[in-house]
């Protein structure tokens, strides 16, 4: 047979699959071209915030057009440090932040603006939502196939950023995300990020071995993120984010810190700077 024929053929055989398929009902679902990365927990102080603003920080370091919201009308860390300030460097009103320095909405109560939101082109999006919120998105948003959809229309894929820092509550929270969402939406494309932050494990190896448990039978992809650099003391300071400000990116801060908070902080950059390439 010569090449054209059997290229030919080649393409007549995809025709006729496709064709099949879709007799079937089966959708091919193509790789979205935009991802929604939501960092959500079950328990607060689990560092759910800090990854939101190193994910931020990191992909617009690298170029990358990133849209930021604050959700969580009660922590707003993310909020502190990215929303636009006045000259005074008081942050100007909610109502006139863009996502492109960080929006605010609150997810229980203004549902309507997230599924807005991903209408925006920006190929990387940031969702801090509140701890504890897992169990109410599908009642927001009326169902979770519903909540699902809303990023299918929008051709986004759903990253869920997860911070693991036990066996119990953290195991939990992943597998309510795994109850809730995987498998029912077949056009829904997630995957999840577990952020191992080892310096809030109280037993590291109870830890570990919920990852295990939590990565079992999963046929979502799974990132395990280890964030192994140890805090040293005030480092938490250091990288927290106020209202009052003023709040400098982490990278700007770096070579006016004292040498051991200069050395922790080059480690906890890279930690992060590794997983945002893996997962971007």
């Amino acid at each position: 047979m010569s090449k054209t024929m059997s290229k030919k053929t080649e393409i007549a055989q995809a025709i006729e699959t496709d064709d099949f398929d879709s007799l079937l009902g089966i959708q091919h679902v193509a790789e979205p071209d935009k991802t929604a990365f939501l960092f959500l927990s079950d328990e607060g102080k689990a560092g759910k915030s800090t990854a939101a603003i190193a994910f931020t920080t990191i992909l617009r370091k690298l170029n990358k057009t990133v849209d930021a919201w604050q959700c969580d009308p009660d922590h707003m860390k993310l909020y502190y440090g990215f929303g636009k300030r006045d000259a005074s460097g008081t942050l100007i009103s909610k109502e006139a932040q863009v996502p492109s320095d960080c929006g605010y909405l609150n997810i229980r109560t203004e549902s309507f603006k997230l599924v807005n939101s991903l209408k925006s082109p920006a190929k990387y999006k940031i969702y801090d939502l509140p701890a504890a919120s897992i169990d109410e998105l599908p009642e927001i948003f009326d169902s979770s196939d519903s909540f699902l959809q809303a990023f299918v229309n929008n051709n986004t894929k759903i990253v869920f950023c997860v911070p693991f820092i036990n066996g119990i509550d953290s195991l939990l929270a992943v597998q309510k995300l795994k109850n809730l969402f995987c498998g029912v939406n077949s056009n829904a494309v997630i995957e999840f990020v577990l952020l191992l932050n080892y310096s809030m494990m109280i037993d590291e190896s109870e830890t570990l071995a919920g990852l295990d448990s939590a990565i079992k039978g999963m046929k979502e992809k799974v990132y395990a993120a280890h964030i192994k650099t140890k805090f040293t003391p005030g480092f938490e300071n250091i990288i927290d984010y106020t209202e009052d400000g003023p709040n400098r990116d982490w990278f700007s801060i770096l070579g006016s810190l004292d040498e051991t908070s200069k050395i922790t902080m080059g480690k906890f950059l890279k930690d992060y700077v590794d997983t945002v390439k893996a997962v971007y």
